[in-house]
């Protein structure tokens, strides 16, 4: 009967185990190659891009500044998240002061950002429906009656005058010394907006989002009725109209280079973030994935930017100026409601409604550090000339933070 059992000379023997260990050392290196191949993917994953944060807007030798859009330059917060990339950074230092603290009760609740120019005057909404200017020691210098609640932040510009949206469906031009409103600019009605651009939207058309200003002067004001309108600051007309597919609270960042701007919407389901150029056409269309309250920031003016913005899902995510692409998103552990800010070295920081204020490496997307505060977050930070934090929770505490947490 044949011996099915193979047979080995000695030389076989000992030779096989040098083999196997030959083999499995290539596995094993090429295994460590593609570990490390994963991890240059993982940690610089698009090097074509600029993560880089732009320079602080300057100060000129006469103490004014210099905004690369027409805001009052005496102003050190003109508009809501400080300037046209809407990082919420400003070139002030803290200082100590010999002013006086002070508060006013307004009819009802307040539920937008002041801005404050200059020599030290307050401009804000209220749900009470009236607009408001206070003195610096906190009384009211003069106010303006609108026809619904306000609950966005205002724009002062580099002629005098401030400009705000209301539920009542206008924006209003309103001169900062006198009070006197200027114009009025009404949005389209939900039937008009159906029928001109074959939308049909929820039977609402507030002015929710904040007032921006493009380098022309033309103003940026979003809308409850899926619009977001370009107003001429003169006389109020409508100039270009960007299309969206929900409600927009989010208030458009335009890079002045190269002449894009991008926001997002409300929408639930679909696709929510837009790249537009100024002419009203739509370059890309990303997303999240759920309700987009916040307002766009971008890193910086090249082309090869980001665009960040985060969303009711709980991720911050980092889009391509050019193209929309997805670049990194970082997951928090609730809904995000509050926009992102940018160090000076580039860190991103924002808040969550999970109590928590996170530190995130613009380049890989990844957690540098964590301020847990155990309430919820919906206040967008604000970052001085020293890089501190600036920021308040739901338990009525202002914090101020250093930039390493």
């Amino acid at each position: 009967m044949k011996n099915n059992k193979s047979t080995k000379s000695p030389t076989s023997s000992k030779g096989a185990p040098k083999k196997n260990q030959r083999i499995g050392l290539i596995i094993f290196m090429s295994l460590v190659v593609i570990a490390a191949l994963i991890c240059i993917v993982m940690f610089v994953p698009f090097g074509k891009y600029d993560f880089s944060a732009a320079p602080t807007t300057s100060i000129s030798t006469d103490g004014n500044f210099e905004y690369s859009i027409p805001l009052d330059p005496a102003s050190p917060w003109a508009k809501f998240r400080a300037n046209d990339l809407q990082n919420g950074r400003t070139p002030v230092e803290p200082a100590a002061n010999d002013l006086e603290p002070w508060s006013h009760r307004t009819g009802k609740g307040i539920f937008s950002s002041p801005v404050v120019d200059g020599d030290g005057y307050v401009y804000v909404g209220s749900a009470d429906t009236y607009f408001y200017c206070f003195n610096p020691d906190g009384s009211v210098k003069w106010s303006v009656k609108t026809g619904e609640i306000i609950d966005s932040s205002a724009l002062l510009d580099n002629q005098g005058f401030v400009y705000f949206g209301s539920g009542d469906a206008n924006v209003y031009k309103v001169n900062r010394e006198t009070g006197e409103v200027i114009w009025k600019s009404a949005a389209h009605s939900v039937e008009e907006v159906e029928k001109e651009f074959g939308i049909k939207t929820y039977n609402v058309n507030w002015f929710e989002g904040n007032i921006g200003i493009l380098q022309d002067g033309t103003l940026l004001a979003p809308n409850d009725n899926y619009l977001v309108y370009s107003l001429d600051r003169e006389t109020g007309d409508k100039k270009t109209i960007f299309l969206s597919n929900e409600m927009v609270w989010s208030l458009p960042s335009i890079n002045i280079e190269t002449g894009k701007l991008f926001f997002a919407s409300c929408n639930q389901i679909l696709q929510n973030v837009f790249g537009y150029d100024l002419s009203g056409k739509r370059e890309w269309l990303s997303g999240s994935f759920g309700t987009v309250a916040a307002t766009t920031m971008l890193t910086n003016t090249s082309e090869k930017g980001a665009v960040l913005v985060g969303g009711f899902d709980g991720y911050l995510r980092a889009f391509a100026q050019d193209s929309g692409k997805l670049l990194w998103k970082f997951g928090t552990k609730d809904h995000i409601y509050a926009s992102p800010a940018q160090l000076s070295d580039g860190t991103i920081i924002q808040p969550s409604t999970d109590g928590t204020l996170y530190a995130i490496n613009p380049e890989t997307g990844r957690a540098i550090w964590e301020f847990d505060t155990l309430e919820p977050i919906r206040s967008s930070p604000a970052v001085d000339g020293n890089d501190n934090i600036y920021f308040g929770n739901g338990e009525g505490k202002l914090y101020s933070i250093n930039p390493d947490g």
